[in-house]
């Protein structure tokens, strides 16, 4: 009878899976774990198919210690870009012949921690206040890759445990935070394999159109008519230049391309990584999709606030085109993104201007 009651547990899950590992839009966790769909118990036995929830009551909620002495975490993550790239990861810190040794084992990276790193780290231990979870057994069996068991370990210099055991959320903060922190810190010692496939190409056309405080600008590409022509180019770059306050005080002005100019368009926003903030700026944390770009955000402001309200003035407009193909569009009314943006977008109008000297 007990086979045959784990038999229809697991024909259960089985159409879980049918239904949430498909094609579509992607699932929050809290969409697959509910009440319909899972059985919870006290731990003391493993449901087939369903949900085992145990709680050790000697974890402590509170850990003096903030010294990191060995770490063991895996974690899926779908939220830093919708490409088809690897979104499982495994970060394990260690001793190794009197050294802590940092790695990612999937990967192959291997380098010494040093205290930013660690820093780093406990500071998003202590944000996402992780160590609630400390003790936690939280797992339903029969999920999707994405959202099956992963474990969360800490151990301090000071003896001090932090362990937790809980079905994955591809959407969860900490991990996108982890990732961040860990891909940043290789990059610094040499290895950038934990970012997507880099552009390589250079940009091939482009429009910018940004609204500050007081002065607005509008950069285009465009064909003009044949009295504007230059050397019998009709293809130039446009710049209109107008207050914010009064619309119909404007200026145009037509330039030719100078020879360098995509080459320099692209070192601008290599330089400011455009490409990889837009990447993994895709996901909404307010909304819990991929549409962080409909929100707003693309990858500027330290945090997508839900409640930001668009400004009255401020407004970017960017439009990107590179000879790979790939396109950026860039529009954005938010206060905290623009700020954040400002010293690109000053050095970029700063280059469009020169050309009109």
């Amino acid at each position: 009878m007990k086979k045959k009651r784990c038999f229809y547990v697991f024909m259960g899950a089985m159409l879980m899976f049918s239904l949430f590992s498909g094609c579509g839009k992607k699932i929050h966790v809290d969409e697959v774990l509910n009440e319909n769909t899972t059985n919870v118990n006290d731990g003391d036995d493993v449901i087939c198919g369903g949900t085992t929830t145990s709680q050790d009551p000697d974890a402590p909620k509170e850990i003096a210690s903030k010294d990191i002495a060995s770490m063991d975490v895996s974690f899926y993550t779908e939220v830093r870009w919708d490409k088809e790239e690897n979104h499982d990861f495994t970060f394990v810190i260690s001793e190794e012949d009197g050294e802590l040794i940092v790695s990612e084992p999937n990967i192959g990276m291997r380098e010494v921690a040093d205290e930013e790193l660690l820093s780093k780290l406990q500071g998003v231990i202590d944000d996402e206040k992780l160590v609630n979870r400390n003790g936690l057994y939280d797992v339903t069996a029969g999920l999707p890759p994405e959202y099956q068991e992963r474990s969360f370990t800490v151990t301090y210099a000071s003896g001090e445990k932090l362990h937790f055991t809980e079905n994955n959320n591809p959407q969860e903060g900490w991990s996108a935070k982890f990732y961040d922190i860990f891909m940043e810190w290789f990059a610094s010692k040499g290895d950038d394999r934990l970012y997507p496939e880099k552009e390589t190409s250079k940009v091939q056309r482009l429009s910018l159109k940004y609204d500050g405080e007081e002065t607005g600008y509008y950069f285009v590409e465009m064909s003009v008519k044949d009295e504007d022509a230059e050397g019998g180019k009709k293809y130039m770059l446009s710049r209109s230049v107008y207050s914010t306050q009064d619309t119909s005080d404007e200026e145009f002005e037509y330039a030719p391309f100078p020879d360098d100019y995509y080459d320099r368009l692209t070192e601008i926003f290599d330089k400011y990584n455009v490409v990889i903030k837009y990447d993994f700026s895709t996901w909404g944390y307010s909304s819990n999709g991929l549409n962080g770009h409909n929100e707003g955000y693309f990858g500027w402001a330290s945090s997508t606030d839900a409640d930001e309200m668009d400004s009255d003035g401020l407004f970017v407009d960017i439009y990107v085109e590179y000879e790979s193909g790939k396109i950026l569009n860039i529009e954005t009314r938010k206060q905290s993104e623009i700020e954040a943006m400002k010293p690109f977008l000053d050095e970029m109008v700063e280059y469009f201007n020169s050309l009109y000297e």
